[in-house]
């Protein structure tokens, strides 16, 4: 799981804005959310590639690029569940969210492989 802070972006983030957000964030995906935290959706670098196809600008808002319907589960999943969600749906990042439909974690399937490999490493 990831700290989320630097990776909360809204729907009138430029897309400058985003792409720092998902360099700083390290985790490949910045999470779109509304003034209440509530998450909107996703954005990938994939996201922006397209929208600059389709010739959007830097200074552009990401309001027609993100990905409205991500992949999320609710708090308190099992690693089990992330892990197989993340399987099923080709993602490697799942928003975890609360009741509310606010954003309290990322989990990131990177994170758990690096540490399944450590843990099998031979010392």
């Amino acid at each position: 799981m990831k700290g989320i802070e630097k990776i909360k972006i809204s729907t009138e983030s430029t897309i400058k804005e985003a792409l720092n957000a998902i360099d700083l964030g390290a985790v490949k995906i910045a999470l779109v959310v509304n003034k209440d935290n509530k998450l909107l959706g996703t954005l990938s670098d994939g996201d922006v590639r397209r929208g600059l196809l389709r010739k959007k600008s830097m200074n552009d808002i990401i309001k027609d690029i993100y990905f409205k319907k991500p992949t999320i589960a609710k708090k308190g999943s099992s690693k089990k569940y992330l892990l197989s969600l993340c399987s099923i749906n080709r993602v490697g990042q799942i928003p975890i969210i609360d009741d509310e439909q606010k954003v309290v974690d990322l989990f990131v399937i990177d994170d758990e492989l690096s540490k399944k490999q450590h843990e099998n490493s031979v010392v």
